[in-house]
């Protein structure tokens, strides 16, 4: 990448945006910059809650602020976390400030103690997410569409495409959606295969484990996830 021709980049990745900078530029030049693209640029940026990163150049937390900042001021955007190498990484209390956007229907077992990989964005037909980790998504899986995680899988949304938690083998992983109505769900190495186990209208939190040598499907509010390891 060439950081001569421009002060600052700032492009669209699945987990928000990201501010390719000028290493040798000085930092009230970027901050000028940067307010310059954000202003250009307000009415495709839309409204979304994002996650930022950035390339090119370390900031200070002070200096990242400044940039957040700028971006709630002269956008209709909302800064959800600060992703570090394009690693989207959020905080517990980040985590948990997402149940209150949906009315804390989902239980405290399922945000990790310390960190969890983050995806911003609905997956569509044709579109497939591989982690190495368990997944927190915010937005919907729709059908056609893939997500495969090592760990569990948390969809703030609707989930009507194919889930594999505990894709290395690991039995104790769970598919949590606010929304179940999959085309599949396999946990480890168990396929719940008959579509007549989702409840077509159901709109409530669920969870999918493993119980009995089956995938079983609960409302998140039982009692059976009590135990539930949880697995990042």
């Amino acid at each position: 990448m060439d950081y001569m021709n421009e002060l600052v980049l700032i492009k669209g990745n699945r987990y928000g945006l990201n501010f390719i900078m000028n290493q040798d530029a000085d930092f009230e030049a970027l901050l000028s910059a940067i307010k310059t693209k954000l202003t250009d640029g307000k009415k495709f940026f839309g409204n979304a809650k994002v996650s930022i990163g950035f390339e090119g150049r370390s900031l200070s937390e002070t200096q990242q602020e400044s940039v957040i900042q700028m971006i709630h001021e002269l956008t209709d955007m909302e800064v959800f976390c600060v992703v570090d190498d394009n690693i989207p990484v959020v905080s517990s209390e980040s985590l948990k400030a997402m149940a209150t956007l949906t009315k804390e229907t989902m239980p405290k077992q399922v945000f990790p103690e310390e960190v969890a990989v983050f995806h911003q964005g609905t997956l569509r037909s044709g579109q497939e997410l591989n982690m190495d980790t368990g997944i927190v998504i915010l937005g919907d899986i729709n059908p056609g569409a893939k997500v495969t995680a090592k760990g569990n899988i948390v969809i703030l949304g609707s989930l009507k495409g194919y889930a594999h938690a505990g894709c290395d083998g690991e039995r104790q992983a769970c598919v949590i959606a606010l929304n179940m109505q999959p085309t599949q769900i396999r946990i480890g190495d168990v396929i719940a295969r008959s579509p007549d186990k989702f409840e077509k209208s159901r709109t409530v939190a669920q969870i999918a484990f493993i119980e009995d040598e089956r995938i079983v499907i609960d409302h998140i509010e039982g009692n059976t996830h009590k135990d539930f390891k949880i697995l990042n």
